[in-house]
């Protein structure tokens, strides 16, 4: 499998270490940045490159490619999302704030609001 790529994707003149790549890219990204792309992505798109020897490769096709799909998406909304440790904060501050909320209604002796939680269902 990773022969085929290879000769498909990555025969010829067109190959180039990332670090040369970054160098082709306007800003020059650092090449920490390619890395990123190719290990987790942008946008959605990972970038294409193979491992020869303890060092990455890509094909010039596969950084256009790369380059295309990320810019298509950029018309896109970004995707938000949040880390189990964000997610598990923000549950706990909910959490807080509702007890408190009962809390206080309790000590005045008026009903208890509905839970923030239970307003979404």
């Amino acid at each position: 499998m990773a022969l085929e790529c290879m000769n498909q994707d990555f025969a010829g003149d067109n190959v180039v270490s990332l670090r040369e790549a970054a160098k082709l890219l306007p800003g020059n990204p650092h090449v920490s940045t390619l890395h990123r792309w190719r290990s987790i992505g942008c946008r959605g798109v990972k970038l294409r490159a193979i491992k020869i020897g303890g060092r990455y490769f890509l094909s010039l096709d596969a950084l256009q490619e790369f380059v295309a799909a990320t810019s298509a998406n950029a018309t896109q909304a970004p995707r938000l999302s949040q880390s189990r440790s964000t997610q598990k904060a923000s549950d706990e501050i909910s959490r807080r704030v509702d007890k408190t909320v009962f809390r206080s209604h309790a000590k005045r002796g008026t009903k208890n609001p509905v839970p923030a939680n239970e307003l979404d269902a």
